[in-house]
């Protein structure tokens, strides 16, 4: 139970750092961190893949992002479902987003296998 609690506090280090303009902007730090096997079902609803995700990453324009409210279930010994909630504000637009990521732990790395988003109304 112990080595889980560290393990969720790596993921969210992980999470936290894949909305980073530092790491956004190299593209070998993405290629490090993201499966080859990756998936995602963006919020916008577009499926992406390691290579067009590392491109669309590296192309994005700076925003002020928030991750909140992470949760962590276990698959398994060495894969991981982290859950959380996801504030984007660029110009005083705000967009809200619950996030779900699979960390599976390869070769001593993680690395993320799937992401999905999903559009969802602030209910402050």
């Amino acid at each position: 139970m112990k080595s889980d609690i560290k393990i969720f506090e790596q993921l969210k280090i992980l999470e936290n750092k894949l909305v980073k303009p530092e790491l956004r902007n190299s593209a070998g730090e993405l290629f490090e961190l993201i499966s080859d096997d990756f998936l995602e079902f963006g919020s916008s609803g577009v499926v992406y893949n390691k290579k067009n995700v590392i491109k669309f990453l590296l192309a994005d324009t700076p925003s002020k992002k928030n991750l909140s409210n992470f949760k962590m279930s276990k698959l398994s010994n060495d894969c991981f479902l982290l859950t959380y909630k996801y504030l984007k504000k660029r110009n005083d637009i705000k967009n809200y987003s619950l996030r779900s990521s699979i960390w599976k732990l390869s070769n001593k790395k993680w690395q993320i296998v799937f992401h999905q988003g999903t559009l969802v109304q602030d209910k402050k």
